[in-house]
């Protein structure tokens, strides 16, 4: 029963309903906590922000965090609007704190599901795509490989991890061009990257096959083969290449060896299977050679032609010489320059010799321009007199070679075999020569001259020829006296003399200069008078004649010379370092002998004589080899 009230006072406030008070605070505070806590969610965790893609107003992709924006923006506006009902409902939820947590919800869920759509970043999306078709960027791997500056470690993560970009056959380099090689890693990564398809791994395991020094094995061809096949397979054109010419022969019939050259070999390969093909031949492989070659020979390519030539001259199974001669023909027939000097080498062996064929050949080979062939190594090689004249003949006409023209005209005028020697022909190509002002051969031209069995013989002639050949410039060393002993030679004793004359007098020839007291007389005598003199002279100019000559003067005291040991041998010592034999044997004779004013001195001798030998002076050489050998020296016993 409730207490009376007093008169005139004001009644008193409803009773109020403390439960239903409390439920209403109690969710006001639970929904905002759940609004709040959803629209700071995505702050929180920074995924507003998000990798959303808008293309023409419409979400291409958008991630999990996107979504995470959107469902708690839209928790948030949810929750927004039950404050707001609550409010309208519940005067107890009107307050200002009811409000503003009702408007913080409602902005966040706002913001948050307007970002998570998009349209913060414009336009108005159609529909959100969860997962797009497009693979996401890559990241960053977490090792890095580089062929410039290798670290095993690194291309090893990469490899083992099926991300290889290249580390497996990078590795496969690097082992087996280490010089400490590692099998073990060099097989285990090469056989990875073959495994995953790398065409260049693949080979080279087929190269480790053959290589003992790689493999720790002997060669295995047939793993070799297999594994180039895989290669070819693959893309590495190189490996089809390798197997044709690592096939055995009779194991690849040429139909199969021919579709394989034709994809490691097409195109602009060809220069780079011709050097496969020299490569085998180096290797020893012929028939791998061979078969290259062949292909190459068929597909129009001189040198391939001319390089298969080559290989069926050789003895062995390949060996067909006239496959041979129809492999130069087609070589020089497709511009090889090489194939028809071959081609004529095996005209002019022929029994009998097809001149012209050869000369038809030599013609275009030795000719002149840029392709043409200095035919002249040619010629030096060749074994056969025939081969030589006429190489060196070729080079003389198609090129104006002045010096081939002299070698063509030695050749026929002194060639051994007698059915090859033409003196005429020999002294019109000396003369032309001459002309085109080689000394040589105006020297040759004059020989040619006073030869009785080159008749005409013309020896006015000769020594017109024989001084112009002296007097031209530029010269060989010491031409004149060099002719002057072909005229004596050849029976021109007063022509001989002239040349001496001229050159010890005018031309400075020391050689000349020494031999002048040996020549003067008729009667053959020496001209004592001249001898010390001329040897003096010749000394002078750098004559190893001369100083010995004046040496042995001095040795015996002759030719108005008193005897002087010491002076004897100083010229001798002079006349052996001017590169006389005779000179360094004396040196030598006077160190084992102890003359000279010197003791004996073995090792001296030794020296000495060991100098004239090189020098091809037997004397020298007998001496050095009567001499004891020389004492070796013990190295002392370590402690």
């Amino acid at each position: 029963m409730s207490e009376p009230t007093a008169p005139g006072s004001p009644p008193p406030p409803p009773e109020r309903d403390e439960d239903v008070v409390g439920l209403a605070h109690g969710s006001q505070r639970a929904v905002a906590l759940v609004g709040v806590a959803a629209g700071l969610v995505p702050f929180v965790l920074s995924i507003s922000s998000s990798s959303t893609s808008v293309v023409d107003g419409r979400v291409v992709e958008a991630t999990h965090t996107d979504v995470v924006a959107i469902v708690g923006g839209a928790v948030a506006l949810l929750a927004g609007l039950a404050l707001v009902v609550l409010a309208a409902r519940r005067s107890s939820a009107r307050g200002p704190v009811g409000v503003a947590l009702a408007v913080i919800c409602l902005g966040l869920g706002a913001y948050q599901l307007i970002g998570g759509l998009g349209l913060l970043r414009g336009g108005a999306p159609a529909a959100v795509v969860v997962q797009s078709d497009e693979a996401p960027p890559p990241r960053p791997p977490e090792w890095t490989c580089s062929s410039d500056a290798v670290d095993p470690s690194q291309c090893a993560i990469g490899c083992e991890r099926d991300a290889d970009d290249g580390a497996c056959g990078i590795l496969v380099r690097y082992y087996a061009a280490a010089g400490t090689r590692d099998r073990e890693r060099l097989l285990h990564f090469a056989t990875v990257a073959c495994d995953r398809g790398d065409a260049v791994a693949c080979g080279d395991l087929g190269a480790i096959a053959l290589d003992p020094e790689l493999s720790g094995a002997p060669p295995d061809r047939e793993r070799a083969l297999s594994y180039y096949q895989r290669a070819c397979d693959g893309g590495a054109l190189t490996r089809c290449v390798a197997i044709v010419a690592g096939t055995p022969r009779g194991a690849l019939d040429d139909a199969a060896a021919d579709a394989l050259l034709e994809r490691g070999c097409a195109g602009d390969r060809r220069a780079t299977c011709r050097e496969d093909g020299y490569e085998a031949r180096r290797a020893g492989n012929l028939v791998g050679a061979y078969r290259l070659f062949s292909w190459l020979c068929r597909r129009g390519d001189g040198d391939g032609c001319n390089e298969l030539g080559r290989i069926q001259v050789l003895d062995g199974d390949l060996h067909d010489p006239d496959a041979a001669l129809r492999s130069y023909a087609r070589a020089c027939e497709l511009s090889s320059r090489f194939g028809c000097v071959n081609l004529a080498i095996k005209r002019l062996e022929a029994e009998p010799p097809d001149l012209e064929a050869a000369r038809r050949a030599l013609a275009d080979a030795c000719a002149s321009g840029d392709d043409a062939i200095d035919c002249r190594q040619i010629a030096l090689d060749a074994e056969r007199e025939l081969t030589r004249r006429e190489i060196w003949l070729a080079q003389c006409e198609r090129r104006a070679d002045v010096d081939a023209c002299n070698e063509a005209a030695v050749v026929f005028y002194a060639a051994e075999d007698a059915s090859l020697r033409d003196r005429a022909r020999a002294r019109e190509l000396f003369a032309a020569a001459c002309e085109a002002q080689l000394p040589l051969a105006c020297v040759n031209a004059a020989v040619t001259h006073i030869d009785v069995d080159a008749a005409p013989v013309d020896p006015a002639r000769a020594e017109a020829l024989f001084e112009r050949g002296c007097r031209a410039r530029p010269h060989a060393d010491q031409p004149c006296f060099s002719a002057a002993l072909k005229a004596g030679a050849h029976g021109q004793p007063a022509v001989r003399l002239r040349l001496m004359r001229l050159a010890c007098d005018e031309l400075a020839e020391g050689d000349a200069c020494a031999e002048m007291p040996f020549v003067t007389r008729r009667d053959g005598a020496t001209d004592a008078e001249l001898l010390v003199p001329m040897s003096r002279k010749a000394c002078d100019l750098r004559s190893g004649l001369g100083c010995k000559n004046l040496a042995v003067s001095y040795e015996y005291g002759e030719h108005g010379l008193e005897k002087d040991g010491a002076r004897a041998l100083e010229l001798y010592a002079r006349a052996c370092e001017l590169g006389n034999g005779d000179g360094c044997h004396a040196v030598g004779d006077f160190a084992r002998r102890g003359l000279g004013g010197h003791e004996v001195d073995v090792e001296a001798a030794r020296v000495a004589f060991g100098r004239g030998c090189e020098l091809s002076h037997q004397a020298s050489c007998d001496a050095l080899a009567k001499l004891d050998p020389p004492a070796t020296v013990e190295a002392p016993a370590t402690p």
